[in-house]
């Protein structure tokens, strides 16, 4: 398997792991900004998430597969902002450590916030005990059965007009985002090192931090420069490391 970036495609995701499964909306992955038309939810009980009132909609979805080609020409963000402005908090899910398979991501997400916080003071990534006032939430999961070229994705919301959550596109300003990562998919792609679950899970909190793949963007498109390479990067080959250039463009979203 060789990981990449897919874009345009219907994905139903499901995260599973032992005794637990997480359903998120099925959802339509587009390059245009198109406005969710419909969302679904998923709501806590114990330590089970229900699935709710689940529907298709439009949306453009930030995700890690395993399918095509590398673009390695550019790198761009998104327009607007978060409702945090860059000072986000994240809940880590009981599924970041399965003590059945003996997985413990804990350290990487950690490593991955401390990095994407040393590059701008305006950014910042803190750790949250608490789900009250809907902080990220991290979660992961096995593979995805519908689609098992899926490594990584991200999913935004936002409020709607009546103080809703509902889903997000790009370009809105969101309220929170979702990462979810899938263990046996990155394994079986041969990236199951430390080091190559620490580029999915950079990859897609670059994601939340309205970081776009190469060419991709609204607000930015700026060429990388012959040789250089980017986290941000979806394509064949996952990067391990935040590169300048992702710096660079993090300090042109967020401010020095």
């Amino acid at each position: 398997m060789k990981l990449c970036c897919e874009m345009d495609k219907y994905c139903p995701l499901i995260l599973k792991s032992k005794g637990v499964q997480f359903a998120l909306p099925t959802v339509y992955v587009a390059h245009s900004h198109d406005t969710p038309q419909a969302a679904g939810e998923i709501e806590m009980r114990g330590n089970f998430f229900k699935k709710k009132d689940i529907v298709t909609f439009k949306i453009v979805v930030a995700g890690l597969l395993l399918l095509s080609t590398v673009q390695a020409s550019q790198a761009d963000c998104w327009y607007n902002t978060r409702r945090d402005n860059g000072q986000v908090n994240a809940y880590y899910d009981a599924s970041v450590v399965n003590t059945t398979t003996g997985w413990n991501y804990t350290s990487l997400f950690d490593t991955a916030r401390t990095n994407w916080s040393a590059i701008s003071t305006k950014v910042k990534l803190y750790k949250s005990t608490s789900t009250v006032n809907v902080p990220d939430k991290y979660y992961v999961g096995t593979s995805d059965p519908n689609n098992p070229g899926v490594a990584g994705i991200t999913l935004m919301y936002k409020k709607n007009t009546s103080g809703v959550i509902v889903t997000a596109a790009v370009d809105d300003t969101w309220e929170y985002c979702t990462i979810a990562i899938y263990h046996d998919t990155i394994t079986g792609a041969g990236y199951g090192t430390n080091a190559g679950r620490l580029g999915v899970i950079q990859h897609e909190m670059g994601h939340s931090l309205k970081m776009a793949h190469p060419g991709a963007g609204s607000q930015r498109v700026q060429a990388m420069g012959t040789g250089n390479r980017a986290i941000m990067e979806g394509g064949t080959t996952v990067i391990y490391d935040i590169q300048p250039y992702d710096k660079q463009e993090l300090k042109y979203k967020w401010g020095l």
